[in-house]
């Protein structure tokens, strides 16, 4: 079943459809002058709804870009979308700003949105599921270049980056050049040893991460200058994770048969 069919996306979209009973209430049960709304008359709302709309477009075209993936694009158009409802809920009615503010609270804790399947775990899949043993007997201490994506599954950027990754994955991999994905989260003691601090708030996640012959070639994002643990920005997109790693760069031959993972 495909991702964008998971209750997320259905409860988000209610979640914004919302706004045209917001719009109904306002015109046949809010008198004029009501001291519960900031409009006096539907041109009033008609003015801020032309307000808004023009910095969404603008918002939304801004987005569109530098988008990582379509899960980042949609969970972007969802932040914007039930932003303007809720604005407008509380230009319309107080109270009814309050009870959607709510009510997107609790539908963002009840339904967080899933990240991509990014391997079946199969022989046929481009990419690996990588434990510490995996990680250290075929990426550290293998012949074989590796490219692999550290994360954690309810981390925005995380989703956000995964579907750039798998498809970098898709193009990009060879005999010579694996390409794998590790839980951070999961293995918290093994990602501290790789320079990383494994948590849902930490800037460092989703990181990218090219080994050439076990040791570490080049990472996304960039360690930060004196600090070794420190990390800039977490936001790259496909092109990023293709030109910061050099993988159109040919690999170096491996040593002997590749293998078996």
């Amino acid at each position: 079943m495909s991702r964008f069919l998971d209750p997320y996306y259905f409860v988000n979209s209610l979640l914004l459809l919302v706004y045209g009973g917001l719009r109904a209430y306002f015109v046949y049960f809010t008198p004029e002058g009501s001291e519960h709304s900031r409009f006096h008359s539907l041109h009033d709302l008609a003015a801020w709804e032309k307000q808004l709309m023009m910095l969404a477009m603008a918002f939304i075209a801004y987005k569109g870009l530098r988008m990582r993936s379509w899960d980042d694009y949609a969970q972007q158009m969802f932040f914007i979308g039930k932003l303007a409802v809720a604005l407008s809920a509380i230009m319309v009615d107080m109270r009814l700003g309050v009870l959607y503010a709510l009510a997107a609270v609790a539908c963002w804790v009840a339904f967080p949105q899933p990240i991509i399947q990014m391997s079946t775990g199969r022989g046929e899949s481009s990419i690996s599921i990588l434990t510490p043993l995996s990680m250290r007997d075929f990426v550290l201490r293998g012949e074989d270049d590796w490219v692999v994506f550290f994360y954690t599954e309810n981390h925005v950027n995380s989703i956000a980056t995964a579907p750039a990754f798998v498809e970098v994955a898709q193009k990009y991999a060879s005999e010579s050049l694996s390409f794998g994905v590790m839980d951070a989260c999961l293995f918290q003691s093994f990602s501290r040893e790789l320079k990383l601090r494994p948590n849902s708030w930490s800037n460092q996640l989703p990181a990218v991460v090219r080994y050439v012959r076990g040791k570490e070639h080049s990472r996304l994002p960039m360690p930060a200058a004196g600090d070794e643990l420190g990390l800039r920005m977490n936001y790259f997109t496909q092109k990023d994770i293709v030109q910061k790693l050099a993988l159109n760069e040919a690999p170096a031959p491996s040593k002997g048969t590749k293998k078996q993972r």
